[in-house]
């Protein structure tokens, strides 16, 4: 049941790299994985952390650049093998004011933003509808892109091309086993690049809500230092927050103008694919949906 899952979750994946690269050297290298999003509505717009946002904001960029200086780069499984495409991001929303109606025990804003894509046609994730319980024991699954590109390439070259995927189990709810939780704990280990990541119910692939944080214990050294160690517990903000956000983020001028301006990724897709090197004709191949 996972593999069907998973199927159609990866393609609503987003790896979120550097737009400019610092050196010559880089620029011919795979990009570093700077945090994951996902996919939330066709029209370009991807979920992701407010402190992947902050992370992709202090990336290396031209003086005088205005603009996010990341690019959202998906890993699209096809018939011939994968294709990765990118596309810049328009612009970003972050929760400014939060201001919860009832007793809250949580932080003091979700980690939750949003980016616009300028492309349009993408494949939304099913979100946990508002209202829905959350109990301890659901079936967990969580893909993004822990250790960023350094997991891609552990042997010392690019030998993956692909999100990571985790299992676990929805391990408490927080305060309490609810239908408007402000959060949730699962006993996946989280690790930079991750963040951002969608944690899904592993059967029908309702996403839960957003991967943020991975909670460290403290080891004490010999030396009498301490150093910050990572447990199999992992936090994740919750869905219903996302579906709150999604009226008004897509009624917002800028989002619109953007979704309206942008090209379809059917047409992107088609257009950027490359050449067979004896043939000069296009691969033509088609996107998995």
């Amino acid at each position: 049941m996972l593999i069907e899952t998973y199927r159609r979750i990866r393609h609503s994946l987003v790896a979120f790299v550097p737009k400019f690269a610092p050196s010559l050297e880089a620029a011919g290298q795979f990009p570093p994985i700077v945090g994951t999003g996902f996919v939330v509505h066709e029209s370009g717009l991807i979920a992701t952390n407010q402190h992947v946002i902050e992370a992709m904001t202090q990336l290396n960029k031209p003086d005088g650049f205005a603009e996010i200086p990341a690019m959202a780069m998906f890993f699209i499984l096809t018939e011939k093998g994968m294709v990765n495409v990118t596309f810049d991001i328009v612009g970003y929303a972050v929760i400014k004011t939060f201001g919860p109606q009832q007793v809250y025990y949580g932080p003091e804003k979700p980690d939750l933003a949003f980016v616009q894509l300028n492309v349009t046609g993408l494949l939304p994730v099913k979100l946990r509808p508002h209202g829905a319980m959350y109990e301890e024991g659901e079936a967990i699954a969580t893909a993004g892109f822990p250790m960023g590109t350094d997991h891609l390439r552990v042997p010392g070259w690019i030998h993956q091309l692909s999100p990571t995927l985790q299992t676990g189990t929805l391990s408490a709810v927080h305060p309490f086993p609810c239908a408007t939780p402000h959060g949730f704990t699962i006993n996946v280990m989280a690790q930079g690049g991750a963040s951002g990541s969608p944690i899904f119910n592993v059967q029908t692939g309702e996403v839960l809500g957003a991967l943020y944080a991975g909670v460290f214990d403290l080891i004490q050294e010999e030396d009498g230092k301490q150093r910050r160690a990572p447990t199999n517990y992992t936090y994740g903000v919750a869905s219903h927050y996302i579906i709150n956000a999604l009226p008004q983020l897509l009624t917002n001028e800028m989002c619109k103008r953007a979704a309206e301006d942008s090209k379809p990724i059917q047409q992107v897709f088609e257009e950027q694919q490359g050449l067979n090197m004896f043939t000069r004709e296009k691969l033509r191949v088609p996107l998995p949906w």
